[in-house]
């Protein structure tokens, strides 16, 4: 649950089960009432989808990421990041991005190898950074 207190602070997530349906609700401060995950922003949707698939108690060998920081708000990026930095320890990550503050950030948690994808001469280029 660290990750998630990282990723929203001031909100507890439960589950209920109330009529046998099983649902994750999310309390915030200053909301008289909790959230139902059809209120869910769609960022907070993604990460909780990301935290399920990288937080995996039987992690895959191999992982491949597209931009996942799309959707979020960019407070939560280092809470991102160390979801990545911590299911890159069990799964081998493949991440693309357009953003230099998510490697930034995970590369403070993980070493890990920066490639810049560009077009030339109708080729697509890979080179290894740094």
């Amino acid at each position: 649950m660290r990750i998630l207190d990282q990723a929203f602070p001031g909100c507890v997530f439960y589950s209920d089960n109330t009529d046998g349906r099983f649902r994750m609700m999310m309390q915030r401060e200053g909301l008289s009432r909790p959230l139902e995950p059809t209120e869910f922003s769609d960022g907070t949707l993604r990460f909780l989808c990301l935290a399920v698939a990288l937080l995996s108690p039987r992690p895959p060998a191999f992982i491949v990421l597209n931009e996942p920081e799309n959707s979020l708000h960019p407070q939560m990026l280092p809470a991102l990041a160390s979801l990545i930095a911590e299911a890159s320890r069990y799964s081998q990550i493949w991440l693309t991005s357009h953003s230099p503050e998510l490697a930034n950030l995970i590369e403070k948690q993980r070493s890990f190898s920066l490639y810049q994808l560009s077009m030339a001469d109708g080729e697509t280029r890979m080179e290894r950074l740094g």
